[in-house]
């Protein structure tokens, strides 16, 4: 069991978010410091550091997967339990604050976010995903009274709040963020060609076609 679930977090994990590769990556921030809010074994942080000179540092309770993200180039790992924390042993600022898929495994959301508001600089994002529960097979099979939870996907058993693209937006104004730039992923591994064409469609209806949505974020006052 141990072993499967290990391969289980690797499949789940191992993935970097390509729109907030890009976001940082094209950003003409000079060198920018990075936070990666629940980095598990640091694979963003390593695509990102093959595009981008930065300082990568992560949040990461799970000290075993902490030290392999160490080796993949992060500086430094915060043992933080997103779930009870202040942060206050966080002591600098951050140009990004990444949470990739991270914000609907929490208790209170809102409040992880608040925190991590003191941790970004005066000119810095945030670039949050979220996965779509308003996705069209899911309003399909919710209709029909099926609520199965699954290893990993946007029914992965470990989240805690399900979010669409309204209450997404809802939840952003609520925390005084600023929708910069939105993107839609619809979780396909296909031929490139299929890819965009899904794409190009999740990107016309995201709240019913894109299973997760990415989006860059500024703070306001």
């Amino acid at each position: 069991m141990h072993d499967r679930f290990n391969q289980l977090a690797y499949q789940k994990y191992e993935n970097a978010n390509r729109h907030i590769l890009e976001y940082i990556v094209r950003s003409g921030v000079v060198n920018p410091a990075v936070l990666d809010v629940g980095c598990w074994m640091g694979a963003f942080g390593e695509h990102l550091k093959r595009y981008k000179e930065c300082q990568v540092d992560g949040i990461e309770i799970n000290r075993e997967v902490s030290e392999v993200a160490l080796k993949r180039g992060y500086r430094h790992i915060y043992p933080i339990d997103l779930n009870n924390s202040d942060f206050s042993e966080i002591d600098q600022k951050y140009d990004f604050i990444v949470c990739g898929d991270v914000l609907e495994h929490m208790i209170d959301p809102g409040s992880v976010i608040t925190h991590l508001k003191s941790k970004l600089a005066e000119t810095g994002f945030f670039a949050v995903s979220l996965p779509n529960v308003g996705f069209v097979l899911y309003r399909l099979l919710h209709l029909i009274g099926c609520w199965e939870y699954k290893e990993y996907g946007v029914m992965d058993k470990t989240h805690l709040r399900f979010f669409t693209l309204n209450s997404m937006k809802r939840f952003f104004n609520l925390h005084n963020l600023r929708i910069m730039r939105m993107d839609s992923n619809m979780g396909l591994n296909r031929s490139a060609f299929v890819v965009r064409i899904a794409t190009a469609a999740a990107n016309i209806c995201p709240s019913l076609l894109a299973v997760q949505i990415v989006f860059l974020l500024k703070a306001g006052e």
